[in-house]
């Protein structure tokens, strides 16, 4: 929120930010994307897949990261 702000506030030239950000008035242009990683215990039907989608997760059994954290929203 502070680097949207400078920005808006002409205080930065540019930011790195996780996106989307949803503000048309900030251009963002994707650098590069991280890889996301499922943790599973052997005794769940995906510890055995190589990759897994996003629809075979279960939304219910899921952990996720702490309310404000960047990542939160990327699941």
């Amino acid at each position: 929120e502070e680097i949207v702000h400078e920005l808006k506030q002409n205080r930065l030239d540019c930011g790195l930010v996780v996106t989307p950000l949803k503000d048309a008035a900030i251009k963002e242009s994707v650098l590069f994307y991280e890889e996301l990683f499922v943790y599973v215990s052997r005794k769940n039907a995906l510890y055995d897949k190589r990759y897994v989608l996003p629809s075979e997760i279960d939304p219910d059994k899921l952990w996720l990261l702490e309310e404000g954290h960047c990542f939160r929203s990327q699941i």
